[in-house]
């Protein structure tokens, strides 16, 4: 009895670490990738306004989505810990 009660309990840990992953990498990816529809948004305005300015605003859009995706990197690596921690 105490056996079954002790699998039961590793399968209900390890079906919550994996359900805590997918929502871990759904909502990191999902801002992620409305900050970078953003942030580009922002950037082709700029564009429109000042078309001089291309070379910098290219190279603060390319910074700020690095930046911005190291939030979503960070999900993944706290899924993977999730998934084989359990």
């Amino acid at each position: 009895m105490a056996a079954e009660t002790l699998v039961t309990s590793s399968y209900s840990v390890k079906s919550a670490a994996y359900i805590a992953a997918a929502l871990c990498m759904a909502f990191g990816g999902a801002a992620a990738a409305v900050a970078q529809a953003y942030v580009g948004g922002k950037a082709f305005e700029s564009l429109v306004k000042m078309p001089e300015q291309l070379k910098d605003i290219r190279t603060m859009l390319i910074v700020a989505c690095g930046i911005i995706e190291t939030g979503s990197i960070f999900a993944l690596v706290i899924a993977i810990m999730l998934i084989f921690r359990s």
